[in-house]
């Protein structure tokens, strides 16, 4: 009951500031789909042949990474007429689907379907340092960076956690945070450019560990209040705030697959 209560906090949060930035989305979906016309058609067959292909997904932090392989190896073999970077766009937009969010195909205007309760079924069981949450932050914050751009998807993830932090919500955490930027950074590397987006591949192709994708969220606080965020961290802008977000920027930068790159 209190799962499902967080869901649904984390649904009505999420899309409730993403609301905000729905018209920014939608004229770069637009631009995007003049060069890409069936970038649709692409992610809902992605989306369908993973579901297929599902049962044969460890579950846990092991199913997180084979899902990466995966569902980048389905966009290149349904696709192969297309660059690296499209195919890994459609690849990141399937997994913020199957993983994320369901709403992420809303923000996308994508009128496809899926079977939902296989859809349940895997996302459930995926994590990111044994955690589903995170693994959830990371993938829809990917896709919101191909939907909306990197500052619009940190300034959604900042939100969430903003409210978090409100009466009745689970409180501001520096791990979601992490997830987040994790999956921006990731996301980025992925659609740079040609030379970014198959570097990407390439790593993932030899196969990826989990420190590669995300690094340790050892000693991030979470669970913290307003009062306290402002009281002890000093708010966003606070000294304390400062020093984490730093201390989490370079986290971020061990991991092979979120360094930033030229």
């Amino acid at each position: 009951m209190i799962r499902s209560m967080l869901l649904v906090r984390f649904s009505m949060v999420l899309f409730g500031i993403v609301g905000s930035v729905h018209c920014v989305a939608a004229n770069q979906v637009t631009s995007s789909e003049k060069n890409s016309s069936n970038r649709e058609e692409v992610v809902q067959k992605i989306c369908e042949r993973t579901l297929e292909l599902a049962p044969e997904v460890a579950s846990g932090d092991e199913g997180f990474i084979k899902l990466c392989s995966l569902v980048m190896e389905i966009a290149t073999k349904e696709n192969p007429k297309r660059t690296v970077r499209e195919n890994n766009e459609a690849a990141i937009l399937s997994l913020a689907i199957l993983i994320g969010e369901d709403r992420v195909r809303t923000l996308a205007r994508f009128r496809f379907t899926l079977k939902q309760n296989e859809v349940e079924k895997l996302r459930n069981r995926i994590t990111l340092r044994k955690r589903n949450d995170l693994a959830r932050h990371f993938w829809v914050s990917a896709g919101l960076t191909i939907l909306s751009g990197e500052k619009q998807a940190l300034a959604i993830g900042v939100g969430k956690e903003m409210m978090d932090s409100t009466p009745g919500g689970s409180g501001f955490s520096f791990v979601d945070l992490l997830a987040d930027q994790a999956g921006i950074r990731f996301a980025a590397n992925a659609m740079r450019d040609e030379a970014s987006a198959i570097a990407i591949n390439d790593l993932i192709e030899k196969k990826l560990e989990i420190h590669d994708v995300f690094p340790s969220i050892d000693e991030l606080p979470e669970g913290i209040s307003a009062e306290r965020f402002q009281a002890e961290f000093g708010g966003m802008g606070g000294n304390k705030t400062r020093e984490l977000l730093k201390d989490m920027q370079a986290r971020l930068e061990s991991c092979k697959a979120l360094a930033k790159r030229p």
